[in-house]
């Protein structure tokens, strides 16, 4: 452990991650997956950061810390297939009382996507299930606005207060 601080500290980042992916893998200990993860990030090793994540996933798949990381380092790597799996399981996983923000998060994640239209075809996939929600619509809303589609954004705003015209949020969103 010592010996992979000293090597990040004298500018050896790679042989840093490395010595401490080896320990955390032996150990199998979530707090040394998550310090070898953090190396990774802090040195700019975009590819052995997202490993270093999925490992401490894998022996922490609880830490909700662990599971935000990946799903940063996934999107920002344009693993869009990989993040889509963990919204998926998120919104999957949700409940009525939460299921709003949780689809305003996925949004707001997948807008971490270059391909504006990548984004807003994953979130609409995503949100199949719960199309009919006024948080998905607002969401899809959202999306389209930020592709450039101000119309299909308008259509979408239009939509959701015809259908719910109480909502403050859809009026709004006009």
């Amino acid at each position: 452990y010592l010996s992979a601080e000293l090597a990040e500290q004298r500018g050896n980042s790679f042989a840093a991650y490395s010595t401490m992916m080896t320990i955390a893998r032996s150990s199998r200990d979530p707090r040394i997956a998550r310090r070898a993860a953090e190396m990774a990030m802090n040195s700019k090793l975009t590819v052995e950061a997202v490993k270093a994540t999925q490992f401490w996933v894998e022996v922490d798949p609880t830490s909700e810390e662990a599971a935000q990381v990946l799903l940063s380092l996934l999107l920002i790597t344009n693993q869009a297939e990989d993040a889509k799996k963990i919204l998926a399981k998120r919104l999957a996983n949700s409940n009525a009382a939460n299921l709003g923000s949780v689809i305003a998060q996925t949004q707001r994640h997948l807008a971490r996507i270059p391909d504006r239209a990548r984004a807003t075809s994953l979130l609409k996939e995503l949100l199949e299930p719960y199309r009919n929600s006024v948080e998905a619509q607002l969401a899809m809303a959202k999306s389209a606005l930020d592709a450039g589609k101000a119309a299909d954004a308008m259509k979408e705003s239009r939509d959701v207060v015809s259908k719910n015209p109480q909502s403050e949020l859809a009026v709004l969103s006009l």
